[in-house]
């Protein structure tokens, strides 16, 4: 699939309401080529300290064999000015299994 950018996607993607106050990560859907990033993903921060920001990601990701999974992705930052940080060892969970993307049942992990 490629990255769905049509103005009304987008905007009907931010205007998404999860629980427990999940946003849509934007920035990563448009701009960053991870294959990760290719279908729309929901990121909370956790915890927060002088040093550090902890964040929990929700996200789908499809595999050339044709497979799917839903995947949690916890993950401790270092708290710096830049809009880009190397995270060095990121905790991923697989949720579930599926063949096919759903946005229902992404946000039914959040």
């Amino acid at each position: 699939m490629s990255r769905n950018r049509k103005p009304e996607y987008i905007k009907k993607l931010i205007h998404t309401t999860t629980p427990n106050e999940y946003h849509f990560d934007i920035a990563n859907y448009l701009y960053n080529p991870n294959y990760t990033y290719e279908y729309p993903s929901f990121i909370k921060k956790l915890n927060e300290t002088e040093t550090d920001e902890t964040f929990r990601r929700v996200y789908y990701i499809k595999h050339f064999d044709g497979s799917g999974e839903y995947v949690e992705e916890v993950y401790t930052a270092p708290k710096t000015k830049e809009t880009w940080r190397v995270i060095p060892n990121p905790k991923e969970t697989v949720l579930e299994s599926s063949p096919r993307f759903s946005l229902a049942k992404l946000i039914s992990f959040c």
